[in-house]
């Protein structure tokens, strides 16, 4: 697992403490985060089994994961990382799980455009606030297949919100930012 934008090492250290990853290679671009996030792997206990790596995105890690995580940063970054990473990280063997602050609807058009299939999307909270949390992997002219039929994936997509008890499973009920209710 690569940790991309790792600030202080606290997804990576989870991670392993709790038998999650087995590895854990943990890249910032400024020296302060990244030598923070060295000093809680050894408090911790798990600096053996994490590498560290001053690095702008992927230029300067190794390529021996097979989960990259971006969290915590803009969709401009994200897509920069990628970009720059795109002639081997356009492999089916990587999954990219990415908490993307900004700019989603964006990103999610350059996934599509650069051949990126949604797998997953779920929301992650953290206190009182909600992050949405989207796992991707390289699948080029991929469909969807739902119950009753198959469907190319979207180009777009629009953002809700709903309602969903315990008891449902999806929206109970609610609306996307277009004011379609759902």
């Amino acid at each position: 697992m690569a940790d991309i934008g790792c600030d202080h090492g606290y997804l990576g250290i989870y991670l392993l403490k709790n038998h999650i990853a087995s590895q854990v290679i943990a890249s910032d671009i400024n020296e302060g985060p990244l030598n923070a996030a060295v000093f809680n792997a050894e408090k911790f206990g798990v600096r053996d089994r994490m590498s560290f790596y001053l690095s702008d995105g992927l230029r300067n890690i190794p390529r021996d994961f097979d989960c990259m995580v971006c969290a915590g940063m803009g969709a401009d970054t994200m897509m920069s990382i990628i970009h720059h990473a795109y002639d081997w990280l356009a492999d089916p063997k990587y999954r990219l799980i990415l908490q993307c602050q900004s700019k989603r609807p964006e990103l999610r058009r350059y996934l599509y455009a650069n051949g990126f299939a949604i797998r997953r999307e779920t929301l992650a909270q953290d206190g009182k606030f909600i992050y949405p949390v989207t796992e991707v992997v390289y699948a080029p002219g991929e469909t969807l297949r739902c119950t009753d039929l198959e469907i190319p994936q979207a180009a777009h997509t629009y953002a809700m919100i709903g309602s969903q008890p315990y008891w449902t499973w999806g929206f109970e009920m609610g609306y996307n930012e277009k004011g379609l209710m759902i």
